[in-house]
């Protein structure tokens, strides 16, 4: 066990608390150009890929510059996806099996570390209810509530309730415009997911989620939690953002999480394509219990919270 933070933080909770990852206020996307510059070598060994790339950019240029607020960017970016290529493309999985072993994989593992069929479930990011489509089955009736950005992903949503038949379990899915997720009571949810969503954020919506997390946790649940974890901040086109662990350790501190490490998220597990992918395991210790899961490409590393 490695801890981080030693005592509990002595921080009066409040959304609006400013606790700042060094480099990302002034400086939002901080060593983007570097990250770029890599991209476009890799690029240059297949001509695809450099089309692509280039694509890319000027669809989100395009986007960005029509755009004031983050979010609203991040949301048309999503629904392109989804529109051109697939919504279950457009949250991460390169095909539907893909898509169905990485919700089992998230499922099982909640399972795994004590979810309950009475529990209320929160699922921030939901997507095409990856997750959603195995864990509504499981829960009671009104026990799934899922959040996205992304009218399409939404509407996907939707359609995968529709198609898995799980409308008995009267899931509710909710289209959000920010991270102000005032609209739920407070200590009302045991469990709060958000699987490959502050992967791309900047830090400052990361502050905000953090906060209604803590919010909306009751005393004893837990709250999960990827990241991309590299040694500076940086981001990719302004859509994969990624964070040194001890500068997010560092933020779930300030709205009122402990970290500590612990290793038993295993995510290389999941197949991506022809490659395999680590990611990195957090567990929140306040409200007695919680989990916060962080990954990224550049080794193993968790944290109990």
């Amino acid at each position: 066990m490695v801890k981080c933070g030693g005592a509990y933080a002595n921080y009066a909770h409040s959304p609006t608390a400013k606790f700042q990852i060094s480099g990302s206020a002034e400086k939002p996307y901080e060593g983007a150009f570097r990250m770029n510059l890599t991209k476009i070598r890799e690029g240059l060994l297949s001509p695809r890929r450099v089309v692509k790339y280039f694509k890319r950019v000027a669809r989100d240029r395009r986007l960005w510059s029509s755009r004031k607020e983050f979010l609203d960017y991040y949301s048309h970016v999503v629904d392109d996806n989804a529109a051109n290529v697939s919504p279950e493309l457009a949250i991460g999985s390169q095909t539907h099996d893909h898509w169905l072993e990485v919700g089992r994989f998230q499922f099982d593992f909640h399972v795994a570390h004590g979810l309950r069929h009475e529990h209320r479930f929160l699922d921030i990011g939901c997507g095409n209810l990856r997750l959603g489509a195995h864990l509504v089955p499981y829960l009671d009736e009104f026990g799934y509530v899922g959040i996205d950005i992304s009218p399409r992903i939404v509407t996907a949503a939707l359609d995968t309730i529709r198609t898995f038949k799980l409308q008995s379990k009267l899931p509710r899915i909710f289209l959000v415009a920010d991270t102000n997720y005032e609209f739920f009571p407070e200590n009302y949810f045991d469990v709060v997911n958000a699987h490959s969503v502050f992967t791309h954020l900047p830090a400052e919506e990361i502050e905000k989620v953090l906060g209604e997390a803590f919010r909306v946790l009751k005393p004893g649940g837990w709250f999960d939690f990827t990241f991309g974890n590299r040694t500076e901040v940086s981001n990719y086109l302004r859509e994969d953002f990624y964070y040194p662990e001890s500068a997010m350790l560092e933020l779930a501190t300030g709205c009122g999480f402990r970290p500590q490490a612990l290793a038993d998220w295993h995510y290389a597990k999941i197949r991506y394509g022809p490659s395999s992918r680590t990611e990195r395991r957090l567990q929140p210790f306040n409200k007695e219990k919680c989990y916060l899961w962080s990954g990224g490409d550049e080794g193993e590393r968790t944290h109990h919270l």
